[in-house]
């Protein structure tokens, strides 16, 4: 999913999941002004989870339409910031950091 954006490669991404961790690649969504999105993108290196990245507001703003359309028709809803996508068929949305370490580290 999401695979026509130019994806970044979080400083883990070349590494292999940890067991017990969640099935999939995870790709973060987010906006280059927003602390939410900083502070996911943070948690995700600092707890060595393999993750790709995107800020859609330094991206085309084609792929951004296209990017918010995909999520909206994939998951049912609008796009927030930060949105972590997770495998093909599942997110998490806003950072809330109990939430995300309960479902990336346990």
């Amino acid at each position: 999913m999401f695979d026509y954006l130019p994806l970044r490669p979080g400083p883990s991404a070349r590494n292999p999941p940890a067991a017990g961790g969640p099935p999939g690649r995870l790709v973060l969504l987010g906006l280059s002004t927003c602390a939410f999105c900083r502070r996911a993108k943070n948690f995700l290196e600092t707890e060595g989870v393999p993750f790709f990245w995107i800020n859609l507001d330094e991206t085309d703003p084609e792929l951004k339409k296209r990017a918010k359309a995909d999520f909206k028709a994939r998951f049912g809803g609008a796009l927030t910031f930060p949105a972590l996508i997770i495998g093909e068929d599942d997110f998490l949305p806003g950072f809330i950091e109990p939430s995300w370490r309960k479902e990336l580290l346990t």
